[in-house]
């Protein structure tokens, strides 16, 4: 090994220890998805219904994060509900998973009122596709929901509505490769010491992440000047290539290599 590495890393190393900031940076939500439905009647009763995908969720009932909802009153009155694995929900948050999921819009009509269910074009998480129609195939309702960001149900037939959703796309990346260049080198210990201590934005925390703790923070240049100079360990996968992260965090990827 040359002189001029051993010269390089013992520069970046006084400066990380004189910087003394060993702290990990603030997490941030894995690529996942939510949807909350606003579901209203002319006569101002309202309910407000929440689906979506989380790391660590499952398909079964969690305290604090589904709600079940109890059998609609009798008719005729106004009442909503999603349905999911043939159970009634007022929140339903599942598992991640990369296949296409329903979840079923049920509706109650008070007498012929129209029924309005509303959502933010902004919660959308980028790369799904989230499509409400009506259950005989869209020939009556079929809506890209993020496009528009409501619908006026006044066809009192219409009392379940599917919620067809592409999960977005798993996040795909290189482990220790932060700069995204495709290889794993200096200059990705040089970028997160960047990112660390100017604020430089990465695009792929994931990949930041090289000694794979859930963290981004002083330990992965550590252990990538390690890797790269001294014979330390090799970086968990996926690594060399691309791939998917087989120890779920919340860290997040805006780009993903293919």
């Amino acid at each position: 090994m040359s002189d001029q590495p051993k010269f390089t890393i013992q520069v970046l190393l006084v400066l990380i220890l004189g910087l003394g900031l060993l702290a990990p940076l603030d997490r941030i939500e894995a690529q996942e998805f939510e949807i909350s439905l606003g579901v209203s009647t002319l006569n101002g009763t309202a309910y407000n219904l929440l689906v979506g995908m989380a790391e660590g969720a499952s398909d079964g009932y969690n305290p604090g994060e589904d709600l079940y909802a109890p059998p609609a009153p009798p008719t005729p009155s106004f009442y909503s509900s999603i349905n999911y694995s043939n159970d009634s929900w007022f929140s339903c948050i599942i598992a991640s998973d990369p296949d296409p999921v329903v979840f079923i819009l049920e509706l109650q009509f008070l007498i012929t009122d129209p029924i309005l269910i509303e959502w933010e074009l902004g919660g959308f998480t980028a790369g799904g596709e989230y499509t409400l129609r009506d259950a005989v195939g869209g020939g009556f309702i079929d809506v890209d929901m993020t496009s528009q960001d409501s619908l006026l149900v006044d066809n009192i037939a219409m009392t379940n509505l599917v919620l067809a959703i592409v999960p977005p796309p798993a996040e795909t990346f290189v482990r220790s490769d932060v700069n995204l260049d495709g290889s794993t080198n200096l200059a990705d210990a040089v970028r997160l010491l960047e990112h660390l201590f100017m604020t430089v934005a990465i695009d792929c925390r994931k990949a930041a992440d090289g000694n794979d703790d859930s963290a981004v923070n002083l330990a992965d240049v550590i252990f990538q000047l390690a890797f790269l100079f001294n014979g330390g360990s090799t970086p968990p996968e996926p690594f060399p290539g691309c791939g998917t992260d087989p120890t779920p965090d919340p860290l997040e990827c805006q780009i993903y290599c293919p």
